[in-house]
């Protein structure tokens, strides 16, 4: 077989409908692929509405509580694709966006993971170009916010990492690096795992010409886990991930994301604004406020008056 689809849920029943509904309107007819679904212990309608997909996806149940690693490692287990799409339920599938993520991990023989672009629902904005790693050696999505026709949104490149919500990757290294490290719950395992593959010999690669929407953060609990997920990143990725956000977004043309040195005024407002926003009370709510256009306003109002 030649792709397994692995969507790990729990509740919001609705977003999973979305989601496998515009998987199978988007998918080729000329692959032979699967779709497998993990029920995290959903309290909602998920698994009625699971229980009649059945026709054309594969249910794995669960009995007690799990956590994004533990149950994508599952699933990798169970699938018989030589590559593994792993992809979260509250995703659309727009149409074309499987072909160029599929050629570009065909495309060299080092490919281990290949990763897309990712917007926000109303589909103007970036909420993921890639991966790239701050000087505090924490990830961060590249460019989010921005304009999805930029060219710098819209390229193919390798980074250094990709985001699990959507990402194809080659079954048999995700077999030899061991999976997705279970330590984490809910954050950085897909991270840690580009990380690992590029340590290996493998690249990893951003495919600009692949879109799907990601709402992101809907499930429950994703990220009660936060600081502890940080900490064993920063432990675990000590000299393999390299800060490459100023390098790549000088690189780009862009002034992305805010820039000014430490000492001044707008340096001290910056780090407030960068630390308060991925703290791990904070961030849950930005995830939902950058849905809205006025608070994409008023960030680049402060992109504007920020940045020398």
């Amino acid at each position: 077989m030649d792709v397994s689809i692995l969507i790990s849920v729990h509740n919001c029943v609705d977003l999973t409908r979305q989601c496998i509904d515009s998987l199978f309107e988007t998918m080729p007819e000329d692959l032979s692929w699967e779709v497998i679904v993990y029920d995290d212990c959903s309290t909602d309608g998920t698994k009625g509405y699971l229980e009649s997909q059945t026709h054309r996806i594969r249910v794995i149940p669960d009995t007690e509580r799990g956590w994004y690693a533990r149950n994508n490692n599952v699933l990798a287990e169970a699938a018989a694709g030589r590559w593994l799409v792993f992809l979260n339920n509250d995703t659309i599938c727009l149409p074309g966006w499987f072909e160029p993520l599929y050629a570009t991990a065909q495309a060299e023989p080092d490919v281990g993971i290949v990763g897309g672009l990712q917007v926000y629902p109303e589909r103007k904005r970036v909420n993921h170009a890639g991966v790239v790693i701050t000087r505090g050696r924490l990830p961060c999505h590249l460019y989010e916010g921005l304009d999805p026709d930029d060219p710098a949104v819209t390229c193919t490149r390798q980074l250094q990492a990709v985001t699990g919500a959507c990402c194809m990757v080659l079954g048999s290294l995700f077999a030899e690096l061991g999976g997705l490290h279970e330590g984490y719950v809910n954050g950085y395992e897909d991270i840690d795992l580009c990380l690992r593959a590029r340590q290996a010999g493998w690249s990893v690669w951003y495919c600009g010409g692949s879109s799907i929407v990601h709402y992101g953060g809907c499930t429950a609990g994703r990220f009660d886990s936060e600081s502890a997920n940080q900490r064993l990143f920063l432990k675990r990725t000590r000299g393999l991930a390299v800060p490459d956000l100023k390098a790549i977004t000088k690189a780009d043309g862009m002034a992305w994301p805010l820039v000014a040195p430490w000492w001044s005024p707008r340096g001290m407002l910056l780090r407030l604004f960068q630390m308060t926003r991925h703290s791990r009370l904070v961030r849950p709510l930005y995830n939902r406020l950058i849905q809205f256009r006025v608070v994409v306003a008023v960030r680049g109002m402060a992109h504007r008056l920020l940045t020398p």
